[in-house]
């Protein structure tokens, strides 16, 4: 079986990492086929690994112009030269009719109208609300679907009264450079100011993420001398990073309370979770939050949004604050300071939530989708 993937858009740190996974724990023999082509933009090339079965294209190939980029007018006639016989689309949406055709959905913005008329602005929307009526198009017309949690399966599924959807919920495993079970904890429980409590928030800057609470809660804590640090990892727009330090300025006051990092790479990212006490994860809005999982594998205990999918991963037994509300968000950090062993104990908890996300499992499950789709149409 040749497998074509579409990858022209992905461009975030979810999507990349997902695709780069993917091709890396690829057994052609296991997983049933003798060949991949990847059309993906060039400038991702070096980020993938080379295989023998691995055709790495220009995404232009696939349309040159914005129309044909969007709708993807060239696909069939690409994908019957080469050969293939089953499309992976990993953009989301895909109008052309190419069977057969399987879609992972990693973007759940376009499903959540309150927070897309909340948090931006009106020419953002009528992007938001295009993208969405693309995607709920391209669901109907392909032949499976790949959920990431159950949460989002279940939000997408309301969009369909009377049509069943072939479907599969296959979370994003997690790098197993992240795993780290042996977390060492101030047996003591004693914070000061010279030894803060140290919360670590990784994350893109979205107006969904509630960096702003975020701030603002720790504003509170820190007007009130509470023994806190909080660290910003996470790339954006000029505007949304400007904004941000002017935030951090503001409420720093010529200290360091609050530290903001732009953007690292893993070997960097796992020695800030190594340093955290705590990781902490406003979002109100994720297909699966896995910067919210790699924390969990370092063994952070975690202070999460009371939203889903958040709740799905952490589990009921941890803590859960409203992520509008920084007075909330302050009384949880509070407790947390508070509460050695509910810390200790939710490490242990995080970190074995955490060995369930697989990235041999994740492609496992997903070549075995992609042969039942082939198998049925076929």
């Amino acid at each position: 079986m040749i497998i074509a993937i579409n990858a022209s858009n992905i461009l975030s740190y979810g999507g990349l990492i997902h695709l780069k996974n993917i091709i890396s724990y690829a057994r052609p023999k296991r997983d049933k086929f003798s060949k991949i082509i990847l059309w993906a933009p060039k400038k991702i090339f070096s980020e993938l690994p080379d295989k023998k079965w691995l055709e790495k294209r220009d995404e232009k190939e696939l349309g040159s112009n914005l129309i044909n980029k969007l709708l993807n007018f060239n696909i069939s006639k690409v994908l019957n030269k080469f050969n293939c016989d089953i499309l992976f689309n990993l953009n989301g949406y895909n109008l052309i009719n190419f069977t057969p055709n399987v879609l992972i959905i990693q973007n759940q913005v376009p499903f959540e109208l309150n927070y897309i008329f909340k948090y931006y602005s009106f020419k953002k929307i009528i992007r938001l609300i295009l993208l969405r009526i693309l995607m709920l198009s391209s669901i109907k017309k392909s032949n499976g679907v790949i959920f990431l949690s159950k949460y989002s399966q279940m939000k997408v599924q309301k969009n369909f009264t009377n049509f069943i959807i072939n479907k599969k919920i296959i979370p994003h495993g997690v790098n197993n450079i992240f795993f780290h079970s042996k977390k060492i904890f101030n047996q003591k429980n004693i914070f000061n100011i010279k030894n803060p409590i140290k919360f670590i928030y990784v994350s893109s800057l979205e107006p969904y993420k509630n960096h702003k609470n975020l701030l603002l809660a720790f504003q509170k804590l820190i007007i009130k001398q509470h023994p806190v640090h909080l660290t910003i990892i996470g790339d954006g727009e000029d505007r949304d990073v400007n904004n941000l330090l002017s935030l951090i300025k503001k409420i720093n006051r010529n200290h360091n309370f609050i530290k903001y990092i732009k953007k690292i790479d893993n070997e960097k990212l796992l020695s800030y979770y190594k340093n955290a006490d705590v990781s902490i994860y406003p979002s109100e809005c994720e297909t699966f939050g896995i910067s919210l999982v790699e924390s969990m594998a370092a063994s952070l205990p975690v202070l999460s949004s009371n939203r889903f999918p958040m709740k799905e991963f952490v589990g009921n037994k941890g803590i859960f604050f409203n992520p509008n509300n920084p007075k909330d968000i302050a009384l949880k950090v509070i407790y947390f300071i508070k509460n050695f062993d509910k810390r200790k104990n939710l490490s242990k908890i995080m970190y074995k939530r955490a060995k369930k996300y697989n990235w041999n499992l994740t492609t496992i499950k997903t070549f075995s989708f992609l042969n039942d789709v082939y198998k049925q149409i076929k």
